[in-house]
């Protein structure tokens, strides 16, 4: 019987879904626009799903990008996901941005027998990163968190690992103000077929979140700009 999932990634510029039959990639739909998130998001998610010849009574549960990155993104994706379980009655996974790119960048190595880092970023305004630590396995070793970026953090893991790996669109701006011998760089993109691994490994375990009360993991409050003019 066939375990399909649908992936749901707004956390940055990029909006993207994916489909997932256990944790096989099947398909995938991506608009890489800015702001376009509450225009487009629908509209990929129908187009996927008539490519696919899937309808929402088929699908087993919806993942959605949990965050850290875009406030509004994140609120539209969380949304739209929580709207189609409610209407299908489907459970909720909520999939960690950060644990997507670390996931894909794992993948893309494989079997690695060296003690290797993964350390995957999203842009965080300024100087700033999101980022996380985890190693060849997988396991978290060091939880999501803000960071301001400077060479010498990077380096201390060194200490731990044989291999640092950057990535992420994050990791772009830690390379052109550092470019570090010593740290490799992995182009990660964000995309929603980054989701399938921990979707798929959420579903296993029945890892759901709570439709009413779960929030996305912003990590920082919104950066609202006030107008300075007057409104009389």
């Amino acid at each position: 019987m066939p375990e399909l999932i649908l992936n749901i990634e707004t956390s940055t510029d990029v909006c993207a879904v994916s489909l997932q039959d256990g944790a096989d990639f099947i398909g995938e739909r991506v608009a890489n626009e800015p702001m376009s998130h509450t225009r487009m998001l629908t509209v990929l998610i129908e187009a996927l799903l008539k490519e696919c010849d899937v309808s929402i009574r088929n699908l087993s549960a919806v993942a959605v990008s949990a965050g850290p990155g875009s406030y509004t993104g994140l609120r539209v994706g969380v949304s739209t996901a929580k709207g189609i379980c409610y209407a299908g009655g489907l459970p909720l996974i909520a999939v960690s941005t950060l644990r997507g790119i670390a996931d894909k960048m794992i993948e893309r190595e494989g079997k690695n027998d060296r003690r290797t880092y993964y350390v995957p970023m999203l842009d965080a305004r300024r100087m700033e990163v999101y980022t996380a630590l985890y190693d060849g396995a997988g396991r978290e070793i060091h939880p999501i968190h803000a960071l301001i970026l400077e060479e010498k953090v990077f380096l201390s893991y060194l200490e731990e690992a044989d291999r640092i790996v950057v990535g992420g669109p994050g990791a772009d701006k830690f390379v052109a103000h550092f470019k570090p011998s010593t740290i490799e760089h992995m182009e990660v993109p964000v995309r929603a077929s980054n989701m399938i691994p921990a979707a798929w490994r959420a579903c296993l375990n029945k890892d759901f979140v709570d439709l009413a009360y779960f929030e996305p993991h912003y990590l920082k409050s919104p950066n609202i700009t006030i107008s300075k003019k007057s409104l009389f």
